[in-house]
């Protein structure tokens, strides 16, 4: 018998193992599954958005069934992500169409990712655009995987002292209330504000309780993280102007590459982009281009650009350069943004340790000030 025909039985035997450990367990609808994302340690969304736009590009580029391989991969995913796949999916079966199925489905793919699938598919550059988005996968690793850090430091700082105040709300302030009451010895000023914040804690501890609830329920839902993320992008775009230029120099890079014209992307992205203020300052600059100015300058008139960059982008002598300096000044607006989002990360962290640990020296003075003066009042 041959190498290979053993391979082919060894990998039977396997399966048919595999099945049969299935069906004994009884785990899963249909036997014993098995996921790609794990339970225990599963994939940040960035990953599972990475994921989905390899399943994308290969359905376009195959001409394969994207609403089948959508559903597919749903079964793969774990959590709320594989909800969003499902309903991406049959979105994807209902209309048709998987640039709008997209754009009404939160977080299946990230806004710039999606921004450049509509503006490759009404540009006719759809399989330019997914490979370029492949290419240019954002690293955020550091940034995400820091903020990520942060918060749950919050939430578990934030969760300890919330115990040790309900403690000793409960347990220790009635007991030297009593001890004070009982020797009539003189209570200190701060342990008497302590004790006014802690009587609200009984009364108000289940609407309390509610409202964490909720509010965890309201982040968990993609829509409201959607809207949040969008208003507060559209706050910090009054600040920070060019903070929507590196998606936008992505996409007109793959249009340059692609040999398409820049007026009819530019026009793309000032009807279908997600932030208002961009998209505004994105029609300024296509009202520009009908009047007769280049599309650097009109870029520039628009707040997306500097006039040295502009300036560099007229130097190149043709289109495939052209989109080659376009994606290196993308990637390099994106190292700034992220080195600008770590530099406010630094700085926010102590104010807020700062401020934990003001709330922290106020309980401890409350009660070690109270203690000295009921000793003193027993001697």
């Amino acid at each position: 018998m041959s190498n290979q025909n053993q391979q082919k039985i060894t990998v039977a035997r396997l399966e048919h193992f595999l099945a049969s450990f299935g069906s004994m367990t009884g785990l899963g609808r249909s036997g014993f599954s098995w996921k790609a994302s794990s339970y225990f340690k599963p994939d940040t969304l960035s990953q599972k958005q990475y994921g989905l736009l390899e399943i994308l590009s290969l359905a376009t580029h195959e001409k394969l069934d994207v609403g089948s391989l959508v559903s597919n991969l749903s079964k793969e995913q774990t959590g709320s992500y594989r909800q969003i796949l499902r309903r991406l999916a049959k979105r994807i079966s209902d209309q048709g169409s998987l640039q709008s199925a997209l754009e009404q489905t939160p977080d299946a793919l990230d806004d710039d990712q999606v921004l450049a699938i509509r503006c490759g598919s009404n540009s006719g550059m759809l399989f330019q655009t997914f490979a370029s988005l492949l290419r240019a996968r954002l690293k955020k690793s550091d940034i995400d995987n820091q903020g990520k850090s942060n918060r749950a430091y919050y939430v578990v700082l934030s969760l300890v002292i919330a115990f040790l105040v309900m403690t000793m709300s409960f347990f220790i302030v009635p007991k030297l209330l009593e001890i004070n009451s009982e020797f009539e010895t003189p209570v200190d000023s701060t342990f008497l504000w302590f004790r006014r914040m802690i009587d609200f804690l009984p009364e108000y501890f289940t609407l309390t309780a509610v409202g964490i609830l909720a509010l965890g329920f309201l982040y968990r839902s993609s829509i409201v993280r959607r809207c949040v993320r969008r208003n507060a992008s559209a706050w910090t775009s009054l600040f920070q102007s060019r903070a929507k230029a590196p998606s936008i120099l992505r996409v007109l890079a793959i249009a340059c590459d692609s040999d398409r014209p820049v007026s009819g992307v530019m026009s793309t992205l000032a009807k279908y982009h997600y932030d208002r203020s961009t998209r505004q300052r994105l029609l300024l600059a296509r009202n520009e281009m009908e009047q007769g100015e280049t599309e650097w300058t009109s870029l520039v008139k628009a707040n997306l650009l500097t006039v040295p960059e502009a300036e560099l982008l007229r130097l190149a002598p043709n289109q495939k350069s052209l989109a080659w300096v376009l994606d290196h000044l993308a990637s390099s607006k994106e190292v700034a943004i992220r080195n600008r989002k770590m530099l406010l990360q630094a700085f926010v962290h102590p104010i807020v340790m700062i401020l934990i640990g003001l709330f922290v020296l106020w309980i401890c003075v409350a009660f070690f000030s109270t203690i000295p003066q009921t000793v003193k009042s027993l001697s």
